[in-house]
């Protein structure tokens, strides 16, 4: 229980290049690590991955790209190693508070390094939640809250959360999301975002947006 190694790997076509036989592709592999830590009453989890984007230089992703471009092309490759980590302890606070109770706390983090640009190249997230791990049953909630920061060249504009200051890369700010379980695999979420833009593309405009959403799962 203290040691369980995992993996994973995956490939996908980016794009079809009508001129040309080198479509870009993306391969992704992930090797982690997880275990019980304390007679089951913390765990962690540890993760390294890479990313590598074949044939990314030949084209843009999207029509108005955030990495940097030239002739409508990228300049860099996006061949990025990432790492990060999970560390959670489940009823921190036990029986000291008898009308609160909070299955679990957690802190976790992501670090990504794009070694091809010297400038702009590194991307991070910093949180934390307290809850339920998931939430798929009658009265089980979870609250996260994150601190992210993208480079405009740490990682491909291609694949950023399309929330997060519509998906851009060069921005930084915070995500609060509540999650509560209304019966058996119905949950309501609200996630709010408060983002601007990091550093170089444009003004450094403001930008909030609260989001509510009912899932159903079948």
């Amino acid at each position: 229980d203290m040691l369980t190694l995992t993996s994973m790997g995956g490939f996908f076509t980016v794009t079809e290049l009508s001129q040309s036989n080198a479509d870009p592709y993306i391969f992704i592999g992930q090797l982690g690590a997880k275990g019980k830590l304390l007679e089951d009453k913390a765990d962690y989890k540890l993760v390294a991955g890479y990313q590598n984007i074949q044939n990314g230089t030949k084209t843009t992703f999207q029509s108005s790209a955030n990495n940097t471009v030239s002739s409508s092309k990228y300049v860099y490759r996006y061949n990025t190693p990432m790492v990060g980590a999970e560390l959670g302890l489940n009823d921190p606070i036990g029986d000291s508070l008898p009308h609160l109770y909070i299955p679990r706390i957690a802190v976790f983090g992501e670090f990504a390094h794009n070694p091809n640009p010297k400038d702009e190249n590194n991307a991070y997230m910093i949180g934390a939640y307290m809850g339920n791990s998931k939430v798929s049953s009658k009265g089980a909630w979870k609250a996260t809250w994150a601190y992210k920061v993208i480079g405009r060249d740490a990682w491909s504009d291609l694949l950023p959360d399309s929330d997060f200051y519509s998906g851009n890369t060069d921005v930084k700010g915070y995500e609060g999301i509540f999650e509560y379980g209304l019966a058996k695999n119905i949950t309501m979420q609200l996630d709010f975002y408060s983002t601007r833009r990091l550093s170089s593309l444009a003004a450094k405009t403001q930008e909030y947006i609260m989001q509510t959403d009912l899932n159903w799962k079948f």
